[in-house]
């Protein structure tokens, strides 16, 4: 039987009540709620009494609090990313909804503390984990091999180009160490282009376009050293062998919410490591503002060796 976590929830907002509230119910057997705190006192003490659970009036007491083993961050709030600091100096692992985008100022000074005090903070960046990307993950290490080229195509409501957290994922499927990146596209069409090497001739290359309603989607094709792979959405697989092309149709699994916070469970529990942990999107994160600045001065820029993907 899992050994239960209890935890306490910062922001109780959309996220909570359409994805995370329900993903913790369905994993009861795993996860105690301890405390909740809202920024608006009274979603929490509303929750708080549905719940049984004490509602708190700032971050800091929810996390000094004894009862409360972990964090998850699900709304970015006035504090940002604030909380993981705190977090860090109590020891206690954080589950983290929001991206390091949303505290981008302060992104670096974060990541060196957290790299500093090793806590085990997950950054839950949900492309990752999809039926079809955990399978494909499988692929690769089982059957294409290492890579050699990733395209993907994304499209979603985001501005400013794609996410730490999606990057991050690429990233680790690229399994190199990026040296160089290239970066295009036109903000009135909400089109970006990033173009990016690797140390022994692995190539990333990513299209990323938002607009309002526009349906958001990902597409990924992965050439291995044995084969190739594509993956349509977050359920399509196909992939091509000696024996021709095949389709695999995943069933709807468990949502991403209930698959992240039990890795995050793990994580916790018996010390496995986050993935995306937040050093992770931090890598990301610094090759993603190279694009940028690619994009800007029109040039290739160069990556430091220090940013090894692991």
């Amino acid at each position: 039987m899992s050994q239960r976590l209890r935890v306490g929830i910062i922001g109780l907002g959309r996220r909570w009540r359409r994805h995370y509230q329900p993903a913790l119910q369905a994993l009861s057997d795993r996860f105690d709620i301890a405390a909740v705190h809202d920024q608006i006192a009274q979603h929490a003490a509303r929750e708080a009494a549905r719940l049984d659970c004490p509602a708190v009036m700032g971050p800091s007491e929810l996390i000094e609090r004894r009862d409360v083993q972990a964090v998850l961050l699900l709304d970015r709030g006035w504090q940002r990313l604030w909380p993981i600091e705190r977090a860090a100096a109590a020891g206690k692992p954080v589950f983290c909804l929001p991206s390091l985008e949303d505290d981008e100022p302060n992104a670096d000074a974060l990541a060196r503390r957290v790299r500093e005090s090793r806590l085990p903070v997950l950054m839950a960046a949900s492309a990752g984990f999809t039926p079809a990307a955990l399978r494909l993950a499988e692929f690769r290490r089982e059957w294409l091999g290492p890579t050699r080229l990733l395209v993907c195509e994304s499209v979603d409501h985001r501005s400013g180009g794609p996410g730490s957290g999606l990057f991050a994922w690429l990233l680790s499927l690229l399994g190199a160490t990026p040296v160089q990146v290239t970066g295009a596209g036109s903000d009135p069409a909400g089109l970006t282009s990033i173009t990016l090497q690797a140390t022994d001739g692995q190539a990333l290359q990513l299209t990323h376009w938002h607009g309002s309603g526009v349906v958001p989607s990902l597409r990924l094709q992965v050439g291995g050293e044995r084969g190739t792979a594509r993956l349509d959405g977050p359920r399509r697989l196909t992939w091509t062998d000696a024996h021709g092309a095949h389709v695999l149709n995943l069933s709807r699994d468990r949502p991403s919410a209930q698959l992240l916070l039990m890795h995050f469970h793990a994580v916790a529990t018996q010390g496995q490591e986050p993935w995306p942990s937040l050093s992770d999107t931090h890598r990301a994160l610094v090759a993603l503002r190279a694009a940028r600045r690619s994009r800007a001065e029109g040039r290739t820029v160069s990556l430091s060796a220090t940013m090894g993907v692991s």
